[in-house]
Order: C-alpha cells, then sequence, then structure tokens
C-alpha cells in the first residue's frame, strides 16, 4: 500500500486557490484522454444545477483540474462554454500537471470528487481519494466498481447507451455508459448537507 495516499501532503487552500470556508468538488481530467469518455461537461453541468438552488449557492466551490489542453482544442473549447455558466468566484480553473505530491496534496485540500464517466480503468484517482477519506461521486460503471459500493461512496445511477459515432478508440457501434447528472446532483446535495 502506498503511504504517500494514507499520509498524504496537508491541504493547502492558498497554492491552488481554494477557499477553505466551502464544501469544495473536485473534478479532473487529462485531455489527451477522450473527453467523452472522462465526462466532466455532465460534472461540471451537475455542479452548475446546484448554484441554481439558493440554499446550496454559498456552500460550494468546485476545483477543475486539466492538463494538456493543447492535445484536444474543441475539447477545451467545450470545457470553455460549460465552465462559463458558473459564476467566476465559484470556480477554480487548474491547468497544468502536478507532480504526483502535488495531485495528493490537490485531492486532500477538496471534500469531494465527482467523476460522471462513460467508461473508466481501475480509477487510480477515485481510488485515491477514498483512501484520503474524501467523498467520491462516480459513475456506477466499469473498473472502478470493483472497490466503489454504496457504503463506502456515492454511486451514480446510468444507463448502456451504443456510440453512434467514433470516440477517438471508440468505435461506433459499440456501448459505453450514460450517467445520470440528476442522479449526481441529489447525492452532491447529498454531500454539502452531509
Amino acid at each position: 500500500l502506498d503511504e504517500q495516499i494514507l499520509k498524504p501532503p496537508p491541504p493547502d487552500y492558498t497554492k491552488f486557490s481554494i477557499p477553505e470556508d466551502k464544501v469544495v468538488f473536485l473534478i479532473t481530467f487529462d485531455f489527451y484522454s477522450v473527453l467523452e469518455r472522462k465526462n466532466p461537461i455532465d460534472g461540471i453541468k451537475a455542479f452548475s444545477r446546484l448554484l441554481e438552488e439558493d440554499e446550496h449557492r454559498e456552500q460550494v466551490h468546485l476545483v477543475v483540474k486539466v492538463s494538456n489542453t493543447h492535445a484536444d482544442p474543441e475539447g477545451n473549447k467545450l470545457l470553455d462554454r460549460a465552465l462559463s455558466k458558473i459564476d467566476p468566484k465559484k470556480v477554480t480553473l487548474i491547468d497544468r500537471v502536478l507532480p504526483r505530491q502535488e495531485m495528493l496534496q490537490l485531492i486532500n485540500s477538496c471534500n469531494s470528487l465527482i467523476s460522471l464517466h462513460r467508461s473508466e480503468g481501475f480509477g487510480l484517482h477515485l481510488a485515491e481519494a477514498m483512501a484520503m477519506g474524501k467523498a467520491v461521486i462516480a459513475t456506477n460503471w466499469s473498473g472502478n466498481t470493483d472497490f466503489m459500493n454504496s457504503k463506502n461512496s456515492y454511486p451514480v445511477d446510468c444507463e448502456f447507451v451504443k456510440l453512434e459515432k467514433d470516440f477517438g478508440p471508440y468505435r461506433k457501434g459499440n456501448f459505453w455508459v450514460e450517467p445520470s447528472v440528476a442522479h449526481a446532483l441529489e447525492l452532491i446535495k447529498f454531500v454539502v448537507r452531509a
């Protein structure tokens, strides 16, 4: 077992421009991956809907940590469009590769990690966040279900869909899942109230 995860660097809110007095949600992905598979846009949508509800607006903050935006200019535009719907004071965008220790410190500086992926390998970042005691809200499908369940995390409902076109190596006619943004929103609310 990796001791760095069980004893991560302490939170550093100033370094990451994160407010210390909010419930902070983290979405992280690399543009070298396939944007449609990692599906950060739906996580941002769920958070955006939360902000439309006055009772939660003042309690929350979103951190979106990305890297390698040059690899997918169109995907980066989609990300910018999704983030433009959120009050800039409610979101922190971190656009750079972080060394492992800093990445663990970022996770430890947040309360919850959101991953509304359409498919996932092992989901190392999810396991790391769980090992640190963070509330992990993630699609109830793929490799992460080997260690995630409703007793130790917040699995998001989903349904199988057939790909209507190719997305990188994911070919038309194959299947992945569509996570429920509405259910993710309910789980986010639960974490805020907890």
